[in-house]
């Protein structure tokens, strides 16, 4: 198999491919998203072994953590070697990360069907920050290929991807990572394989092994962690005042919160003709209900015809749609919570302009909107 063949298909393969992640993390609060942030220094946390075949079966096991990205995670074939529905022998030895202390996680009596090469090797853990955890140390680590030493790193290389959302990779032999290939060449380990390293035997029992040290916990390994959680956030909500722009919209941070954060639409795009509002925008790795439409957010709008309010709209701004000529068509069908709209919200806009509102609103929206500018229709 080709080079330039093999990266289409391993695109396709990573992008389904990450697991476990059923381990509870004791003391570690309720995420916004599915992202792993937070980090608890007196927590128990997983690590386990990822490898990947090169020559024609390209048997692999991609150890990440994490159901989202994982097609594999809670399936009977979490832990076996795989080459699309075949298997093979070989047995997985996850560790629980409890505390500092030296850890091994490995690949037993492995029978890799006649494949000799590598193109990836990794450990995964649970351990959240990504590649930008600062505070848990990975040290020492040695990989160990049927009782032959490969290399040894003194500090980890992280995997900067989308599939380490989940909890910190590190990352020890790939095919596709340039820097890593000249890192290994640094320590007198080359590529000498079409697509990967030739490190095994081909025949059965075969042994792959990789021994680390860990630190920056509360406790060691051994020792009972307090119950009291330690946690550190490496994604906290966005602060109050900061501003994203979304489809042409920008917003600001008006509450911050992760699960309870919220946002105004401050400014809508003054070229669009249609314009949804949505129930809620991302900022970094939360979801922040839009609940303001800010005053003058589309006033001017020559081209404006319709506009869409999501359902967390509580209140629109003095003048928010002033001057919309064109503006035609106000969809608040999905919207129950609007209890506020502002002085000549929609002065000058359409003479024909409708207000689409749930059966149960339409008496309460054709209040708010009476003497707010033109008279418009509320059906």
């Amino acid at each position: 198999m080709k080079n330039k063949r093999l990266k289409t298909v391993m695109t396709g393969m990573l992008a389904g491919a990450l697991v476990i992640s059923g381990f509870g993390i004791g003391g570690s609060t309720q995420k916004a998203k599915a992202a792993n942030t937070e980090l608890n220094l007196n927590g128990k946390y997983h690590a386990a072994l990822g490898i990947q075949t090169s020559n024609e079966k390209w048997y692999n096991r991609f150890a990440y953590f994490g159901k989202e990205n994982n097609d594999t995670y809670g399936t009977d074939k979490y832990a076996k070697l795989i080459s699309g529905d075949d298997t093979t022998d070989g047995t997985f030895n996850d560790v629980d990360i409890e505390g500092n202390g030296t850890y091994t996680v490995s690949l037993t009596d492995a029978d890799f069907q006649g494949e000799t090469s590598i193109s990836q090797l990794h450990i995964a853990t649970d351990i959240p920050g990504k590649d930008k955890n600062d505070k848990i140390n990975f040290t020492d680590i040695k990989v160990t290929v049927n009782d032959k030493d490969i290399v040894t790193f003194d500090s980890p290389f992280y995997e900067a991807e989308k599939y380490n959302e989940d909890g910190v990779v590190i990352v020890l032999a790939n095919h596709w990572r340039p820097k890593l290939i000249s890192l290994l060449e640094e320590k007198g380990v080359k590529e000498d394989a079409e697509n990967g390293y030739n490190w095994l035997n081909g025949t059965g029992k075969e042994n792959i092994s990789v021994t680390f040290t860990v630190s920056g916990f509360n406790y060691n390994k051994g020792e009972t962690p307090s119950e009291e959680p330690d946690i550190i956030d490496f994604s906290p909500a966005a602060a109050v005042g900061t501003k994203k722009t979304v489809s042409g919209n920008s917003y600001v941070v008006t509450k911050s919160d992760k699960k309870t954060g919220t946002v105004t639409l401050v400014t809508g795009k003054k070229t669009a003709a249609k314009i949804t509002v949505p129930g809620s925008v991302t900022i970094g790795d939360y979801s922040y209900k839009v609940t303001e439409i800010k005053a003058s957010a589309f006033a001017g709008n020559k081209k404006l015809t319709s506009v869409k309010i999501g359902k967390n709209v509580t209140k629109i701004g003095d003048k928010a749609f002033n001057g919309c000529a064109k503006l035609g068509t106000i969809d608040l069908s999905a919207n129950t919570s609007l209890t506020s709209v502002g002085k000549n919200a929609v002065k000058g806009v359409s003479a024909k302009c409708i207000v689409k509102a749930p059966k149960s609103k339409k008496a309460a929206y054709k209040k708010l909107f009476a003497g707010k500018g033109v008279k418009v229709t509320v059906k």
